[in-house]
């Protein structure tokens, strides 16, 4: 299924970045990012199992926010709930700013914006 999604967002939009990423020339995974006028956007970032929690990740993820803050602009990404990287992307800074039954949307916003933005408050849960 997520193959066949990132087929139709390839031929939608030619914009989008499919980069391998590779480990001593050996290939570990993949980062797909969309860069626009006001955001940047990580499609997808995969590393294989044996690549997880060894730090690549978050080198991947400093290197998009270098590249955000150049660019003064926020990142953006998607991510599924229950993923173990959601905690990765929290201590990376990035908060919330919508979910759905299975997916959380998560911004980092650079420093300069940050402050120049007002956030409405976190909407609470009533059960």
């Amino acid at each position: 299924m997520q193959h066949e999604a990132q087929r139709n967002l390839q031929n939608d939009d030619e914009h989008v970045s499919d980069q391998l990423v590779l480990m001593d020339g050996k290939p570990i995974g993949r980062l797909s990012i969309e860069p626009r006028a006001d955001e940047i956007r990580c499609i997808d970032l995969a590393l294989l199992p044996e690549y997880r929690n060894r730090g690549v990740g978050t080198l991947l993820i400093h290197r998009l926010q270098a590249q955000a803050t150049s660019a003064e602009c926020a990142l953006h990404l998607q991510v599924i709930r229950f993923n173990r990287a959601v905690n990765l992307f929290e201590r990376l800074g990035f908060r919330r700013t919508s979910e759905t039954g299975t997916h959380f949307q998560m911004e980092w916003l650079p420093a300069n914006i940050r402050s120049n933005r007002v956030h409405p408050p976190e909407q609470t849960r009533v059960r």
